[in-house]
């Protein structure tokens, strides 16, 4: 719709301040609120309305007087569901040639009530909200989200897969909020280019995107949107947003953005040279940029050379003494941004013994820039070694064009790595990282307006000159192929997947793998799997269907099949942990909102019931769930929710050793918070496990307190503790005399502690200072070692008794076959562990897009070989530790011709 700015009358209606805009209500909305509805987009001609959330623009008040391009008549998100809020909120849009307008007039008859701190950028803290969210593919799967509060603090992410939210995304946009005697208000201005949104061809093109505008009231509790957000719905997100139309997307005019930044650092290095033993600080300067430039027919060009991970507080503690690897969240801009282009998500929510597979992704670009494999031989003292691989540079294309297409393409160049170290002769060099190339491909299709899709995504990585022992560690070549799709009916959907992956490499780089973490294929009871030591190549697959109940009623459910071969891998550019599982599990949830006197919701669910084999139709695992959930009308609430695993095999215990019969286990979680809308909310959760055929257990307990001080100070406090008794922990696998392998089991007692403390505070919404530090400690105590007997197919446990004995230094002597002959040795392997990660930033966004960040971090790590923690000692050998101190600078600019 267009509407000239010099034509616009003052519409005096605009702002209804009498008792119907702000009459308490809880009466049900009619089926037309709940239905499809949609909104006109003003088109500006004169000037652009100032973003200082004054509303007072003539563009403003034409639009609030016209009801076609009002959106009003909110539903109530909690605590009453479907119902009419008590406080209105009316949203209006406008565009012109490079971005759209958003206004809101939030009403509320208390306005000294309404919370407004100044929280940091991104913290989503308790204040009141208003949030605009727009699916500008119009795929009713994937959206932007951007919010403001009543102080003009800007958060923002992304939804992805109609209900995945995901916070790491930051876009270049502008708001301002005033608080007046009606209430508050938020005004918008979002560029095109953030949304990735330009005409497909020259010229004009008119679209419609997907909306929702969401309101958050802290005072009241009240949650309501424009678009329906039920909880009998929660299975869908995106695909509930109705429509705002009338938007012209412009041809690109500024079709390249440019953001270089300077880093400069002074870090310790280490002195390689004889007799050294000390570091020294040095300066060192670097830079880089990304660059963003649109495309023709939609797509959007980004790129960047040496990208920075841009990241300001240290990745948390923490021990694991798991076959598993550690997920760690993505930092870097270039990956963040337009990353729900390359999703393919491999995992399901199953989770038993340790074995999570809901983090398994077929892309996760920390691989990209990943610390390097290699190291120099154990004999050297003195390393100067990269802690990352350089990235040199990486470029995508990505974008939604004609027919329903969504594409992404990638390709990534990481340089070779050396680290040096000290020798006799002086200083030697050896090659820790090979240069590699990472490529990623993408393309989605969707149909019956985003209710059914299918796609297909690959992956390529390629590394060069496998030398200095590499060629052992390292695939050479790594593929991934998969299909998915989905199809949803009504409050029903039916998706699923099918992969393949391939590695190439030489023999010994393959064996690596396969005889690594969730492979396995060594096991002398695993002959299914054909372990193969001369391969160079190994092959997988993997699949999974899922039929589900996603919205309709207080009831849904879902069952799932899924299965993954031996060989399947795609760890060198995903994330996976687990192969040679074949899942049939299901979920179910029973929810009531608006629950009676007491309750605002209540709900009965399972996570799990099911069951998993091996390809050689071995049983691992099988699993029962229920979880109580609660929220009380103070608002209030927690959960309870109780495992029970049966008796059943476990592959991955002895590592490699065949497969054993592990005992049923009982897991209990729980999780209690105060209410969310006072200025200081305490959380606590704790797990507990026992398995008693094992005589193990476990309990960790992490309360955590936040407290918004001023309302430009928050504090945060958490001090997490836990206890572990486990009677079978991995040891090692050690050669008796005889030339024979045994896996080594031992009891651990394992303790943990850390306290993590952040203050956060605003000197304006675009300055402010963050302060981090997390002492962290952690031992291990071993004893009780028995070792792991084969049988005919499985393995067994067999108590060392008085043929093993502990050293003065810590140490085990083991006499396998009780001749009285010591046959082995296995080191001291009890630890205790010191580590401290503390750090202080100062941000300034000193105009949209472009940063200046002052950054001092200090890092204190250590270790000793008793195994328990003495909390006044361990406390004094952390500062007595030598410090680690880094200080950054960086400096980011934005410009845009």
């Amino acid at each position: 719709m267009r509407i000239g700015c010099p034509q616009l009358l003052v519409a005096g209606g605009v702002f209804l301040a009498g008792s119907a805009a702000l009459s308490q209500g809880s009466a049900s909305v009619d089926s037309v609120r709940l239905g499809p509805r949609t909104v006109m987009a003003v088109r500006i001609d004169g000037s652009a309305p100032a973003v200082d959330g004054s509303l007072d623009d003539p563009v403003w008040r034409h639009a609030f007087a016209d009801p076609r391009t009002t959106a009003s008549d909110f539903v109530e998100q909690g605590p009453r569901p479907g119902t009419d809020p008590a406080l209105r909120t009316i949203a209006a849009f406008a565009f012109d040639d490079e971005a759209m307008y958003v206004a809101v007039r939030a009403f509320d008859n208390s306005p000294d009530s309404i919370v407004a701190p100044y929280p940091r950028r991104d913290d989503e803290t308790t204040s009141d909200w208003i949030f605009v969210e727009l699916d500008t593919r119009h795929d009713r799967r994937n959206a932007f989200s951007m919010g403001c509060n009543p102080r003009s603090v800007e958060v923002d992410g992304v939804f992805v897969d109609d209900v995945n939210y995901d916070y790491s995304w930051n876009g270049v946009w502008q708001c301002a909020a005033r608080i007046d005697s009606l209430g508050w208000t938020a005004e918008f201005r979002i560029p095109f280019s953030q949304l990735r949104a330009s005409a497909p061809s020259a010229g004009t093109s008119k679209v419609t995107w997907g909306m929702n505008v969401y309101r958050h009231v802290v005072h009241s509790g009240e949650s309501s949107d424009w678009s329906p957000r039920l909880p009998s719905n929660s299975g869908r997100v995106v695909s509930y947003f109705n429509e705002l139309r009338g938007i012209e997307l412009p041809r690109a005019q500024h079709p390249i953005e440019l953001r270089p930044f300077v880093l400069t650092e002074s870090a310790p290095h280490p002195l390689l040279r004889p007799g050294s033993t000390s570091d020294e600080q040095r300066m060192g300067s670097s830079g880089g940029a990304d660059i963003t430039a649109r495309l023709p027919r939609g797509l959007t060009l980004d790129a960047t050379v040496r990208p920075d991970f841009g990241q300001v507080e240290a990745d948390p503690s923490q021990i694991n003494l798991t076959t598993f690897e550690t997920f760690l969240p993505e930092q870097r801009p270039f990956f963040v941004n337009g990353a729900d282009a390359f999703n393919f998500n491999l995992g399901v929510p199953f989770l038993t013994r340790g074995d999570d597979f809901s983090a398994d992704h077929a892309f996760y670009s920390r691989r990209i820039g990943a610390p390097p494999h290699g190291a120099p031989p154990p004999t050297a003292v003195q390393v100067d070694a990269p802690s990352a691989t350089d990235v040199l540079g990486a470029a995508k294309v990505t974008g939604r064009v004609a027919g329903g297409w969504t594409l992404g393409a990638m390709g990534t160049v990481t340089r070779a790595e050396n680290a040096s170290f000290l020798v006799p002769s002086g200083i030697s060099m050896v090659r820790v990282e090979p240069q590699t190339r990472f490529g990623a491909l993408r393309a989605q299709r969707d149909f019956r307006d985003g209710a059914s899709a299918l796609g297909i995504f690959a992956t390529d990585v390629q590394r060069g000159g496998l030398r200095d022992g590499l060629d052992s560690l390292l695939v050479t070549r790594a593929t991934f192929l998969g299909v998915d799709g989905r199809h949803r009916t009504g409050d029903y959907e039916l998706s699923g997947f099918t992969a393949a992956t391939q590695v190439t490499g030489a023999a010994a780089a393959i064996t690596q793998v396969m005889h690594g973490p969730g492979h396995f294929l060594q096991r002398p009871d695993a002959r299914y799997a054909r372990d193969d030591t001369t391969a160079t190549t190994a092959n997988g697959a993997a699949a999974r269907l899922r039929f589900a109940r996603i919205s309709g009623g207080n009831l849904t459910w879902s069952l799932t099949g899924y299965g993954v071969t031996p060989r399947f891998d795609a760890n060198d550019q995903g994330f996976q942990r687990n192969a040679d599982w074949l899942l049939a599990f299901g979920t179910i949830r029973y929810e009531v909102n608006d629950a009676g006197r007491r309750f605002r919701r209540w709900a009965v669910s399972s996570d799990q019931i099911g069951a998993g084999w091996s390809f050689g139709g071995e049983r691992r695992s099988t699993v029962a769930n229920i979880k109580i959930e609660g929220d009380l009308w103070n608002y209030w609430g927690g959960s309870l929710s109780v495992d029970h695993e049966l008796s059943d095999l476990s592959l991955d215990l002895l590592r490699g050793d065949a497969a054993i019969v592990v005992p049923a286990r009982t897991t209990l979680w729980a999780n209690l918070y105060s209410d969310s809308r006072r200025a200081t909310q305490l959380t606590l959760d704790a797990k507990l496990y026992r398995e008693p055929g094992t005589h193990s257990s476990y309990a960790d307990f992490a309360p955590t307190l936040t407290s918004r001080v001023t309302d430009r100070l928050a504090l945060t406090g958490s001090v997490e503790g836990s206890r572990s008794d486990l009677g079978w922990q991995y040891l090692d696998a050690v050669q008796t005399a005889d030339g024979d392998m045994r896996t080594v089991l031992a009891r651990i007692d394992e303790s943990t502690l850390s306290i993590t403390t952040r203050a956060d505070y605003a000197f304006t919404p675009h300055l402010t200072l963050q302060a981090y530090a997390q002492p962290y400690f952690a031992s291990g105590h071993y004893s009780d070692l028995k070792y792991a007997r084969t049988s005919g197919a499985r393995a067994s446990i067999v108590p060392f008794g008085n043929d093993a004995r502990r050293l003065g230094d810590g140490s085990f002597d083991l006499d396998f076959d009780g001749d009285g002959t010591w046959d082995a040795s296995i080191p001291n392997a009890d630890f205790v562990l010191h580590e401290l990660h503390g750090s202080a930033v100062l941000r300034w966004e000193y105009q949209p897009g472009s940063e200046l960040f002052l950054v001092w971090t200090q890092m204190r790590a250590g270790t000793a070989d008793r195994g328990s923690l003495a909390p006044a000692r361990d406390v004094g050998d952390l500062f007595r530790l030598p410090p680690r101190n880094v200080v950054l600078m960086k400096l980011s600019y934005r410009w845009e011709p």
